[in-house]
């Protein structure tokens, strides 16, 4: 049975009724259905003054059952007005596995009406919150006279969130046409263009933005890797590792398709039909390359270079089934592999993303995605071990399908519970779980010893390490565990 445990949410003090002098309301309060001790989205909420009076020189204050917080708002409020906060102090303390119920209170000096001051939630504790990432597929075609305006979003999109935005442009009736990814968006549209974010309703480009700043909030359920290996043969393999943040028994999928960036071609069918163009409707439109109104109707195939083109799919566009078991449990990894095959060389591998999706089965919506550039990567078999060498390094497949540089990879096994946050770090690395004096040896991804320390107080200063992926060696009492960590500078 999981235990309970409880968390309040202390916001100032405040005065009452409706015509009092000082009453601070709490109208609402946003606190995240997840949380892990590697950090959450952070509490947000509004204060309303409901009294006659200015508001202002109130605290915000929380506890987490081990730890208050403390923020002070020097915010004057005028009467009638709302104050937006967000809480500086994420929720990292609740085990996973464990329930807390947050307790959100107003209270501000002279508060007349503390009726108003309550609100509540209920959080879960997990192992980690996976960053989502959001899917925009565009359906468009050369002959589409409005689909200019897609190309414009995506880009937008793009530009303003490449961290969190992944972008596929499916073409209908022109040479970039993939008859199967065409197909099945035909059924998801009403028309061109139009647009899908994370597969969910048929909607204009130009709201791409709005629905993706509702899916972003999602919660992303797993973090999925996608590793597209390929040789000097051209021989391609392509790894989705998942890792899943709660134990689920939702009907999941995987979804993997070839995404190509700056596509050309000289034939007519790559010209591009253009209404906005002053010979036609004469719209202002401009962005992916061009000032559209100032372009001819038909913008020649010299002039024109598609981006994020849909080029193949390596699964069922709607996902591959048994790719992903009818249950998972917290913190369990799932592999699925693609069958090796041979680089299509129409297709720049440069200009190549490989796109992974963990679909919802039962409705289509995408849950999270990754993409990444293709691997090059040579197979080396010394004394009956496979290694990979990649970019000059060596590396091995660890017994958590993980390719692991060779200086950790033969780590003892882990037995000792910790975890790291924040995570990303940046100058100071927390260590849960330890008892007493631990040892650490940090690892860079070549498998090289970076650092070397003895911790006393569950902290590490890694100030000195640049940015980049670490693996950290940590005993404690006997006990190990070999975990991963990111430094964001």
């Amino acid at each position: 049975m999981k235990k309970a445990l409880l968390l309040s949410l202390i916001i100032g003090s405040a005065g009452a009724g409706a015509f009092a002098q000082v009453d601070a309301k709490l109208v609402s309060v946003e606190i995240p259905f997840y949380v892990s001790p590697e950090g959450s989205a952070k509490i947000t909420g509004v204060v309303k003054n409901n009294g006659s009076s200015a508001l202002s020189n109130f605290d915000i204050n929380w506890t987490d059952g081990f730890n208050t917080f403390s923020y002070e708002v020097t915010s004057s409020i005028a009467s009638g007005a709302n104050y937006n906060f967000t809480l500086p102090d994420e929720i990292t303390t609740v085990p996973a596995g464990f329930s807390a119920n947050i307790e959100v209170t107003v209270v501000a000096d002279g508060d007349a009406d503390a009726t108003n001051n309550s609100l509540s939630e209920t959080v879960e504790g997990i192992p980690f919150v996976p960053e989502k990432v959001v899917v925009g597929e565009e359906a468009t075609g050369t002959w589409c006279g409005w689909c200019p305006r897609g190309a414009v979003w995506m880009e937008y999109m793009e530009e303003n969130y490449p961290e969190q935005w992944i972008g596929i442009a499916v073409h209908n009736n022109d040479p970039m046409e993939n008859a199967d990814y065409d197909s099945w968006i035909g059924g998801e549209i009403s028309g061109y263009p139009s647009g899908l974010v994370d597969r969910k309703s048929d909607i204009d480009p130009s709201n791409f933005e709005a629905n993706f700043l509702t899916s972003v909030d999602d919660f992303g359920v797993a973090r999925i890797k996608v590793e597209p290996f390929i040789n000097d043969q051209d021989e391609v393999w392509i790894r989705v590792r998942t890792q899943f943040a709660k134990a689920s028994d939702k009907s999941m999928r995987i979804a993997v398709a070839l995404v190509e960036d700056n596509v050309t071609g000289t034939t007519s069918g790559y010209n591009q039909a253009n209404y906005y163009s002053y010979q036609s409707q004469n719209l202002p439109l401009v962005g992916a390359g061009h000032n559209w109104q100032q372009e001819p109707v038909y913008v020649p195939a010299a002039d024109m270079v598609y981006n994020d083109v849909a080029r193949e799919l390596y699964t069922n566009a709607s996902g591959e089934s048994g790719s992903i078991p009818s249950s998972v449990a917290a913190e369990e990894v799932v592999i699925f592999e693609i069958d090796p095959f041979t680089w299509n060389s129409d297709y720049k591998k440069e200009d190549s993303r490989i796109v992974a999706m963990l679909l919802n089965n039962s409705n289509g919506n995408v849950i999270n995605a990754t993409e990444s550039h293709l691997i090059a990567y040579e197979e080396v078999e010394v004394g009956g071990t496979t290694y990979y060498v990649i970019d000059g390094d060596t590396y091995l497949m660890s017994p958590e399908g993980q390719i692991v540089p060779v200086g950790i990879a033969s780590a003892p096994a882990k037995d000792l519970n910790v975890q790291l946050y924040p995570n990303p770090a940046t100058d100071m690395l927390n260590i849960k779980g330890l008892n007493g004096i631990c040892n650490v040896v940090v690892y860079d991804m070549k498998g090289s010893v970076v650092l070397k320390s003895s911790v006393v107080d569950n902290r590490l200063n890694i100030e000195s390490l640049q940015a980049g992926v670490y693996a950290i060696e940590i005993e404690n009492k006997g006990l190990i565990s070999v975990e991963k960590f990111t430094i964001l500078k």
